[in-house]
């Protein structure tokens, strides 16, 4: 995203893809008299995925139902537990947001600071109404350090999630791209407001 609108984690904030594949137009498929008289009934494909008339890759199937995560009991407390709990969330969130095209829960759980957490939904708002989307995308957690209370600032807590990305595909309504999944972190930021965790601040960059 990112990009899966530019993941954070392996691929995250790396725009080089590893291969881009202009997308298929039928218009562009051949002359030949059998396509000429092909109707709208007809599928016409790219790959592996189908075209809408107006030459743009449809969602594969496989990301049409989706479920938003649920935010454990755990990542509802106020200690340092919560905090991890809740980072863990947050990347949940993440991955359902590129997934979906569905801005909205990411949005509820990022403070105005959060500029990163804010540009990935707008990024996410801009694919999805250009018709794109993002497939196969998976941060798996594999270590989470243990958060931190700043001791300057009262209620910010800090810690640093490691994860592996998954191989995936992201389009943007114009070109299809493909990541290779790697290792990664996401730094993050968090208070609660009102009871209810955000993150405050977020970054993400491969691992060393």
């Amino acid at each position: 995203m990112l990009s899966s609108a530019a993941l954070i984690a392996g691929c995250a904030q790396d725009d080089r893809p590893i291969s881009e594949i202009p997308f298929f137009k039928p218009e562009q498929s051949g002359s030949s008299t059998q396509s000429r008289k092909a109707t709208s009934a007809d599928i016409v494909m790219s790959g592996h995925y189908e075209v809408s008339p107006e030459g743009k890759l449809l969602r594969p199937e496989s990301i049409y139902e989706l479920t938003p995560p649920e935010l454990p009991e755990v990542a509802k407390v106020y200690d340092q537990n919560g905090a991890e709990a809740f980072a863990e969330y947050f990347v949940e969130v993440l991955d359902y947001t590129w997934l979906s095209g569905d801005t909205s829960l990411l949005r509820s759980i990022s403070a105005e600071s959060c500029g990163w957490c804010l540009g990935m939904a707008d990024r996410t708002d801009k694919y999805r109404s250009n018709g794109g989307w993002v497939e196969h995308v998976n941060n798996r957690v594999l270590h989470i350090e243990p958060a931190i209370e700043s001791p300057l600032h009262p209620g910010l807590w800090d810690t640093i999630l490691h994860v592996q990305d998954s191989d995936h595909n992201v389009y943007d309504g114009v070109t299809l791209k493909k990541y290779e999944g790697a290792k990664g972190q996401f730094h993050l930021q968090m208070r609660q407001f009102d009871g209810m965790w955000k993150i405050t601040g977020a970054e993400g960059s491969k691992e060393k």
